[in-house]
């Protein structure tokens, strides 16, 4: 189990998760424990209370981006702040400024988010590039269970994706126990860590839209057939 009373004690535990016959499960739970942190934000000093200023997976009271000015703008506003402090140049009146510098933190913020969205969307344009015209099989591990099918990790190629256990209209053959994160059918059960194998493929029926297509085939399904 993981220790979650203090950021230390939550990287001990982390570093302790591991299981000897599958060297990923490590690396797996701690994507998934990031995930459920809130991701880190610029703000302007003086506008948030102390309290709020640690940095839970750094287990840092005080953190800010200093050590690369030439590539973010905030690393820019910090040295400039340092050059201030030890009289190297004056500091700028917009600095000092608590308004201006909450509007500057709040799109660096936006400006983060969105360089986030393009990169995964870059991603995701060449994951479809490569996978057209042709059909992998590779291991991947159930991230999430749903009521109707199962999120999964693809680690070989960073792929994620949901694989519906039934189709659009059908009778679900499993039960979901939302308690336990499982789905269970006669002769087979999917849980959150599971391993499973899938088949990657690119569905290309809409061919302004393709989408990555994933579908399990190891365990075989309740009235699935492998192709």
């Amino acid at each position: 189990s993981l220790d979650t009373s203090s950021s230390l004690a939550l990287s001990a535990s982390l570093d302790a998760c591991v299981k000897p016959e599958d060297p990923y499960f490590n690396e797996l739970t701690r994507i998934l424990t990031t995930r459920s942190m809130q991701q880190a934000r610029y703000f302007c000093s003086g506008t948030l209370s102390p309290s709020e200023y640690l940095h839970y997976g750094l287990a840092s009271p005080i953190y800010t981006h200093f050590t690369s000015p030439i590539r973010r703008y905030a690393d820019q506003v910090v040295h400039r702040l340092l050059a201030a402090i030890i009289h190297w140049e004056p500091v700028s009146s917009a600095t000092l400024d608590a308004a201006a510098m909450t509007d500057l933190t709040d799109n660096l913020n936006l400006r983060h988010t969105m360089g986030q969205y393009a990169g995964r969307a870059s991603i995701g344009l060449h994951t479809l590039i490569y996978f057209r015209n042709r059909q992998v099989e590779e291991d991947a591990y159930v991230i999430k269970v749903r009521d109707n099918g199962v999120v999964v990790l693809v680690p070989r190629y960073g792929v994620e994706s949901i694989v519906y256990v039934c189709d659009s209209g059908e009778a679900n053959p499993f039960t979901f126990d939302e308690k336990n994160e499982t789905l269970r059918a006669p002769g087979c059960v999917l849980r959150t860590f599971d391993k499973v194998r899938v088949a990657i493929s690119v569905d290309s029926t809409k061919p302004h839209r393709p989408k990555l297509e994933l579908a399990i085939v190891r365990p075989l399904l309740p009235g699935r057939r492998v192709a």
